[in-house]
């Protein structure tokens, strides 16, 4: 099995969205980050939650998403090749992970990133 790493990095800010339902507050668009950046014990630095009930907790610091499941998204949707495609940062994550099978990851597993304990 090849080890986890990190494909990319986002982090988002509160705004206000609105469609033909409604308006709301959401923090689920993410901009890239270039480079290294701060992991505190309630996420990142630049990151903010917008629902602090559910998210943002100390063992919410980060939220990740496997870069595999991109394509099984993108095709239970049938937008694969599209202009809706789904893609690295698209479900609000922090982390993108490259190799990350959830059949491998148990609750209470402990990685090293960088000098992180997460």
């Amino acid at each position: 099995m090849k080890p986890i790493t990190i494909h990319s990095i986002y982090v988002g800010q509160p705004q206000t969205l609105s469609n033909e339902k409604g308006e709301w507050r959401s923090s689920i668009y993410r901009t890239l980050v270039n480079g290294p950046i701060e992991l505190g014990e309630r996420g990142l630095a630049g990151d903010r939650v917008t629902d602090t009930k559910h998210h943002g907790a100390s063992f919410q610091a980060v939220c990740c998403h496997s870069l595999d499941h991109y394509d099984f998204w993108n095709s239970h949707y049938e937008i694969a090749g599209s202009e809706q495609a789904l893609g690295p940062g698209s479900v609000g994550e922090n982390w993108t992970l490259l190799h990350a099978d959830e059949g491998a990851i148990c609750v209470g597993d402990i990685y090293a990133v960088g000098t992180a304990r997460v």
